[in-house]
This record gives structure tokens, sequence and C-alpha cells, in this order.
């Protein structure tokens, strides 16, 4: 029990300092980003564990659970790597045993609840369950609605813990683009609020604000569906309210992205390539963020600006391929503004 102490700590710890994984900008485009500390962590808790042990005449419990610290740190190497190339199916199978090894056995006595898993794992396990590429539609959504799953375990309409609401958000944005069940976009639409109402984050506030459109864009054509005017009005009202709503988180974010920038540390010279193209990756997702919310308030010149800024600092091409398709997502949505009503009755 000591071991497993240590370890969910360790695992606590760094769940606490790491940023959540989302999907737009910084998490849709930079699949690979996952917190590089926990093998090296699962490798520091035996050494820790067997400093708090009392001394033996033979091999301890911290000892065997030291072997245990190095099993597990070697699977979460392996996981890392699958991740990296993209080989979520073979990140999958290891996450799957590492989970069995760390599940916290049932306790002896009748009627207590069982112990909890630890997040990190269930959070993990997830990630790559929906990221998994399938070759049909079908197991697209049953991979997601498995993840949804997954997640469920760590209570995410009442979890502040960001990683989980971010990617509860992620798996229902996706389920929604596949299945278009609206009850998904909700769920991935409350997660995203949450998430940005706990950190005042730009990356969870202008996913929230994209998604918010998507409803809007939604309940308009629901609108222009309806037969009974009182059923007009009514997905109106919505369409109008998630489009303001939008322009309203957008303008937050606005002002988030400018004191970034303002407060960003000037990087050394000196500093190693790798840090430097860090810097320039971090400093580009804020300034195209900065140009998405300028073209979601509708402040088209300054958003073509921006736009042009971020390009200019792309260290990968890639990156502004991503922002590009983002951008080509949002603009329909944008030009097929619901405010179009108010403005033809004023």
């Amino acid at each position: 029990m000591r071991f497993r102490d240590l370890l969910t700590k360790a695992i606590v710890e760094i769940g606490q300092k790491k940023p959540p994984k989302k999907d737009s900008p910084v998490y849709t485009f930079l699949d690979g980003l996952n917190p590089p500390a926990l093998a090296a962590a699962m490798q520091g808790v035996a050494e820790a564990a067997a400093k708090s042990a009392p001394a033996t005449g033979g091999e301890s419990d911290v000892e065997a659970e030291s072997g245990n610290a190095k099993v597990y740190s070697e699977l979460m190497e392996e996981v890392e790597e699958a991740k990296k190339a993209k080989n979520f199916d073979d990140a999958k199978s290891l996450l799957k045993l590492l989970r069995k090894k760390m599940k916290p056995k049932k306790p002896d006595t009748g009627g207590l609840p069982e112990p909890p898993e630890e997040p990190y794992i269930i959070q993990q396990l997830a990630l790559v369950t929906y990221k998994a590429k399938h070759d049909s539609l079908e197991k697209e959504i049953a991979a997601l609605k498995e993840a949804s799953g997954l997640l469920s375990k760590l209570n995410p309409a009442t979890s502040n813990d960001t990683e989980t609401l971010g990617l509860w958000g992620a798996v229902h944005k996706r389920l929604w683009d596949k299945d278009n069940d609206p009850a998904a976009l909700d769920e991935a639409i409350r997660s995203y609020e949450r998430g940005f109402s706990l950190r005042n984050d730009y990356y969870n506030g202008i996913n929230f604000a994209f998604l918010l459109n998507i409803r809007a864009a939604h309940a308009a054509g629901l609108a222009k569906a309806s037969a009974a005017p009182a059923e007009f009005t009514r997905h109106l009202a919505v369409a109008i309210a998630d489009f303001v709503w939008a322009e309203q988180v957008r303008e937050e974010v606005l002002t988030i992205c400018d004191e970034l920038i303002r407060s960003s540390p000037v990087l050394d010279q000196k500093a190693s390539e790798a840090a430097q193209k860090q810097s320039l990756n971090s400093k580009y997702w804020v300034v195209a963020t900065k140009a998405e919310a300028y073209l979601g308030t509708g402040e088209t010149a300054m958003a073509e600006a921006t736009y042009k800024e971020a390009y200019a600092l792309a260290p990968d091409p890639w990156m502004i391929e991503s922002t590009e398709e983002q951008r080509g997502k949002l603009e329909p949505l944008l030009a097929d503004s619901p405010l179009r009503y108010v403005r033809a009755s004023a």
C-alpha cells in the first residue's frame, strides 16, 4: 500500500501541472502533446518507497513493489512511443495492461465502495481509444462511445479536472461530427464551457465559441424547417443566443491572448533550438487563436492581418494548414448568421 500511495501521489501531482488536451486549437492540431514527466516520476517512486520502508532481513513488500514501479515505468515509456508513432491500438493494449496491474484491490469488508482507479490511466486510455483509426463509421462511433464510457468513471458532469473535461468535450464533439447527435453537441459545449470557466484559457475558450456557432447553425436550420410560428421562434431564439454568446466568449479570448503576448518572456538568443521552436509553437497558437477570435467577432481586417502575423511565426507548414482548415469551417457558420432575421425585422 505504501508504494501505491506514493505512486498515486506522483501521478496526481503531475496531473495537476499539465494543461488539458483539447481539440481546438492546441489539442486538435498538436495531437502529440503529452505529459512528459510521468514515466520519470514512476521511476522515482520505487526509490521513495524503499527509503520509507522499514529495514527487514529478506525481500520486503516495498522491494517487490519497487520492481512493479519499474514495470509500470517501462510500460508507460512504451505507451508514449506508440502514441508518438500514432500506433494508438498498441498504446491502448499497453494501457489496458497497465490499468489491470494498477487497479486497486476490492475491500475485503462487504458493503464498502470499490476504490477509485488512477484518473491519469483512465484519461490516457480514453484518449488513445477515440484517436484510433477505424475502417468504418460504425466502428469509429463505437470507439467514441467506448471512450465516453471510460471517462464517465471520472464523473465529468461534476469534475473540476480540466483534463477529464477536455477529453469529455473532445469525445462528444467527435460524436456530434460523426453522428449528428444534438445531445453529444450539448455535452461537448457544457464541457468546454466548464473548462473555460475553471481555467480562463484561450484554447478552451476558442473551442467553446466554435461549438456555440455550430449549435447556432443547427438551431437556425431547425427554425427554417419549422412549419409552426412558435417552433420557428423557439429555434431562432436559441440560434441567436448561441451566436451572440460565441461573440462574447471571443471577446474574452482576445483579452486573454493579448495578456499572454504582453507577459510572455523574451527568449534568450542563446537558448537551444528545441527551446526556440517550442517558444514559436506557443506564440503561434496564441496569435492564430487571436486571429480566429477577430474573425468570429466580425473584425475581418484585423483577423486577416493577425492570420498573416501567425503564419510568419509558424515553425511547421502543417500548423498553417490546420489553422486554415479551422478557418474554413468557421467562415460558413459566420456567413449564415441568424442575426440577419433580427436586422431584417428592424
